[in-house]
């Protein structure tokens, strides 16, 4: 029996699949359970329809967060931090930081959708201008400037 996956089911397929699988599988505990519906023509046009709405959304948002991040690397991100007579830093900018700066500026969309992942080994102590890669999802990834400057 074709059946279209709603939920994802370990071993047998992920949300939006449409695979086959036996009958008595399918009819005694995959649709009870309301994981999978059958596949018919009206169905699975259903769910393509589903599948390049949410694919335009996704590249809506893209488009979205590459001009929010544009926007953004035309004024770096400023943090301050201690320093020594000799220029050692006493503190550092970590990536729960970074993600709520951006996250400030972001668009509403971006906001709503929570999509900013910093990509940050470890904290930044180095002072002036650092890139931070942002990983935006469908392979684009941005890049943006903080500034890491000594406290007056």
């Amino acid at each position: 029996m074709k059946v279209i996956f709603l939920a994802d089911v370990k071993g047998l397929g992920k949300k939006g699949d449409v695979k086959n699988v036996s009958d008595g599988h399918a009819k005694n505990l995959l649709i009870p359970k309301g994981l999978v519906k059958v596949a018919t023509g009206q169905a699975t046009h259903e769910l393509q329809v589903q599948k390049e709405s949410k694919e335009k959304q996704q590249q809506r948002l893209v488009e979205e967060l590459l001009a929010s991040v544009k926007a953004m690397n035309e004024s770096p991100f400023t943090f301050t931090t201690k320093v020594g007579k000799h220029n050692e830093v006493f503190g550092s900018v970590t990536k729960h930081e970074v993600e709520e700066a951006i996250k400030s500026k972001l668009s509403p969309l971006g906001k709503e959708k929570g999509v900013v992942k910093v990509e940050l080994e470890k904290p930044i102590k180095t002072l002036g201008a650092n890139e931070v890669a942002i990983p935006l999802g469908h392979g684009v990834d941005a890049k943006i400037v903080v500034m890491l400057n000594p406290e007056q």
